[in-house]
């Protein structure tokens, strides 16, 4: 078979770019068709959530912001009234609502990266399924969620299960599960299990955030 031969001077170091190898021809043709990166799939950007050790919310949200990434922390401005011998001083204060987490509007290569600084603990997991995910926030729920910080007259609480009243939940039992509904919630992580007896009443156990998985509608 005869060999094909490339023209050029051997003593030549230039590095070829790609449309100078064999068989590519720089040509018109060849060209990528007009719009065609347009259609490139954007990095999709999640609302994810960031645990941070306790009293550090504020300092982790503006270093992450000086990074240059989205962030933001479920706080509200309050008056406090503080003492000072026989003086009282009036004092606008950022309270934390949700504690020891931070929320970031991010890509899936930029969570790598963040979850590697040294004052990030982990990403929150969505333990109410059964596949491993991250837990994410919409759009409209953050929407919501900064409405009501930035205009609420009142303290805003959290209460931290995810879960309603009536939710179908499989509760784990030590090596068994079972079936059953939210019957009634308690605080942040006390959470009441129950099996519902038609014209009788409801069988309910006390469980915690860790044992029950919501079903799937």
């Amino acid at each position: 078979m005869k060999s094909e031969e490339i023209e050029g001077n051997p003593n030549d170091s230039t590095v070829m770019g790609t449309g100078d190898a064999v068989g590519i021809t720089p040509h018109a043709d060849n060209a990528a068709p007009e719009g065609a990166l347009k259609t490139l799939k954007k990095p999709v950007r999640r609302w994810l959530i960031a645990r941070v050790a306790p009293n550090s919310e504020k300092t982790s949200r503006d270093r992450l912001a000086a990074l240059g990434y989205e962030v933001f922390i479920a706080s509200q401005e309050e008056m406090r009234i503080y003492k000072n011998g026989e003086r009282k001083k009036r004092k606008k204060v950022e309270r934390v609502v949700i504690t020891q987490y931070v929320f970031l509007h991010i890509t899936e290569r930029e969570r790598q990266s963040i979850v590697a600084l040294p004052f990030i603990k982990s990403f929150l997991i969505d333990r109410s399924y059964e596949e491993r995910t991250f837990a994410a926030v919409s759009d409209a729920q953050m929407h919501e969620l900064k409405l009501m910080l930035g205009h609420a007259t009142d303290p805003v609480q959290f209460a931290a299960s995810g879960f309603h009243l009536g939710d179908e939940v499989m509760a784990l039992m030590g090596n068994f599960e079972y079936r059953g509904h939210i019957v009634r919630l308690r605080g942040d992580n006390s959470i009441f299990v129950g099996v519902r007896l038609n014209a009788l009443g409801c069988a309910y156990m006390e469980s915690t955030l860790d044992r029950i998985k919501l079903v799937k509608k």
